[in-house]
């Protein structure tokens, strides 16, 4: 976790497997900066994002990967 700047914090997460997931957030106001909250909406996400990935492995190794757009039948 790193602070950028007067109101931006930038956190990078590395899974066990060793991928990595960065994001930031920053708020409107100076005043109004705090690290550790900052750090918890990035996590939020970051967790998210691992999520929908697990989602992507788990559908990919049910299904396969199949060649033509989203939108093909």
């Amino acid at each position: 976790v790193i602070k950028m700047g007067d109101k931006t914090t930038v956190v990078q997460a590395t899974c066990k497997n060793g991928f990595s997931i960065i994001n930031g957030s920053a708020c409107v106001d100076v005043k109004n900066f705090d690290m550790e909250i900052g750090k918890q909406c990035c996590m939020e996400y970051i967790k998210d994002k691992i999520w929908e990935y697990l989602g992507f492995l788990l559908q990919s190794a049910q299904n396969g990967f199949k060649e033509g757009g989203t939108n093909d039948k």
